[in-house]
This record gives structure tokens, C-alpha cells and sequence, in this order.
């Protein structure tokens, strides 16, 4: 039994109708439940996967950080799901939360596309570095623009490698002064949209941008000194890619790649191409 009456008359009533009107395979509930034979409210939420079959039903619990946004949150149930498989590639999901996900309604409900993007960033966890799941979506979305865009009508490429300042630092050379040095992490904070500019600015600098865990920008043109001879070299790749794989080889990082010859975006981790968009 659900708790949340709001949640309860949703899915008694118009469950599979939803699966149907919006062609999804699954619904997504997420609430805070009572322990059994007790009023009292577990620390958890509970998340239950719903398919158009009665008979199966699956369910994992989770905890939160308080300072989570929304965006963040629904990020970590929808890649946990993936982790677990109890959602698919390419799958369409309707996610159903109450009050304890957000606290402006009651009930919120979103219809969610498993995209092959989404998938594959869940199935080799990575985002396992990170403490924001949506840090590596961030760069994604400014990464796409850099793509596209260019800078002064040409196209370029760029690296940025997203880990531990302190286990990356002895790899790090810079070969500008660097332009972020000095200002208030909330300045250099990835995930303020003000910084996205600033970004596509520098991203035409040699070298690459390294950015903590946390999603705090370290540092840009900087040079990762590591040794490349063993890296197996394909056709197409140039130094970035070889220093991609170097850094992530050896520390507990994920490098996002913009080629800009073949205007691909790849994501490494653990000195392996993981993902190419």
C-alpha cells in the first residue's frame, strides 16, 4: 500500500491508462513509507517499479542529501534503476513522487525517455567520481554547444577531466596563468548557468580544463603530464585523446573529449572509451 493518498488514487484509478496515452513501459514511484506495523516513517524512500504487469514489481530504497535539487535527485533513482536493471535502454518511464522528492505539491509527476546517453553514463557508473549526478550531464550540455557552435566561426576541440584535485595534482601543468585562479567556488561552480560562457570562451586555450568532484573549476589550458608511449593509439586520435585515456588510467577520473576533426564527444574513464555521442 502506498502511503501518499494522492499517489494511492493515482495509480488505483489511471495506471495503465498513463502506460498507454504516453506509450511508456513503466511508472516510477518514489515516497517515504511507514515501517511495517508502525506509523512511524522510515529515514529511506522507497522507490517501486511498476510495469503493465501486476505480477512484477520491483523496489529499492535510497537516501538524499538535504541540499539535492529536484533535477539531481531524479537523476540518481532513474541511474540507480538502470544499475539494477529494472529499466531499459530506449525505455519511456512515468516517474510519480510526493512531497518528500519536493515540497511545493503534493504529488509531481514526469515523463522520463531512457536515452542511450542516460543508459550508458548508468550502466559503467560514470558518474561513481562524482558527488552531483548531474555534473557530467552539465558538461555534456556546454560540451554540445562547443560543438556546435565553435568559436569565431571555426570548430575546435577541447578536454575537460572531472576527479580529485589532490590525486589529479601531480599530473597538472599549467602552460597559461591560470584564468580561474582566485575567485569564490561559487564563481567556479560548473553547475551555475553564468559560467557556461565564460567556458566556450576559454575552451579555443591548449590544454584542459580539470574540474573536482564537487564540480568546482579548478583550473583551464592546463597540461596533463603523463606518460602516453603504452596508450594504443587509433586512427583519428591526436594527443588529447591519448592523454584522456593516460589520466584516466591512472586516477579515479572521467575525461569528456570534444574532437575537432571529427566533432565527436567521448567519455573516458579507467583509460577506456566509454561512451561516444
Amino acid at each position: 500500500m502506498f502511503r501518499s493518498e494522492q499517489i494511492q488514487k493515482i495509480l488505483s484509478s489511471a495506471s495503465l491508462k498513463l502506460l498507454k496515452e504516453l506509450e511508456a513501459n513503466k511508472i516510477v514511484v518514489v515516497e517515504r513509507v511507514k515501517k511495517e506495523n508502525s506509523e512511524e516513517l522510515i529515514d529511506k524512500l522507497k522507490t517501486t517499479i511498476l510495469t503493465k504487469s501486476k505480477k512484477q514489481k520491483n523496489f529499492f530504497y535510497m537516501e538524499f542529501d538535504e541540499a539535492q535539487t529536484i533535477e539531481s535527485k531524479i537523476k540518481d533513482v532513474v541511474i540507480r534503476a538502470i544499475k539494477l536493471k529494472f529499466l531499459e535502454n530506449n525505455s519511456r518511464v512515468i516517474l510519480v513522487f510526493d512531497e518528500n522528492i519536493q515540497t511545493e505539491f503534493y504529488t509531481g509527476i514526469l515523463v522520463i525517455d531512457v536515452s542511450k546517453v542516460l543508459y550508458r553514463i548508468a550502466k559503467f557508473r560514470l558518474t561513481e567520481y562524482l558527488e552531483n549526478s548531474v555534473l557530467l550531464e552539465k558538461i555534456l550540455r556546454i560540451s554540445e554547444e562547443i560543438r556546435d557552435e565553435g568559436r569565431e566561426g571555426k570548430k575546435i576541440g577541447t578536454l575537460f577531466v572531472i576527479g580529485d584535485e589532490k590525486e589529479l595534482e601531480k599530473y597538472l601543468r599549467p602552460l597559461i596563468l591560470n584564468p580561474f585562479y582566485g575567485y569564490p567556488e561559487s564563481m567556479r561552480d560548473v553547475l551555475n548557468n553564468d559560467l557556461s560562457d565564460t567556458i566556450k570562451e576559454y575552451s579555443q586555450l591548449d590544454g584542459a580544463f580539470i574540474i573536482n568532484n564537487k564540480g568546482i573549476l579548478i583550473s583551464a589550458g592546463t597540461y596533463l603530464d603523463v606518460d602516453t608511449k603504452d596508450v594504443k593509439k587509433y586512427l583519428g586520435w591526436g594527443t588529447r585523446h591519448l592523454a584522456a585515456v593516460a589520466i584516466t588510467e591512472k586516477t579515479n577520473s572521467v575525461a569528456v573529449l570534444i574532437s575537432e576533426s571529427g566533432g565527436k564527444i567521448k567519455i573516458f574513464k579507467k583509460g577506456k572509451l566509454m561512451l561516444k555521442i
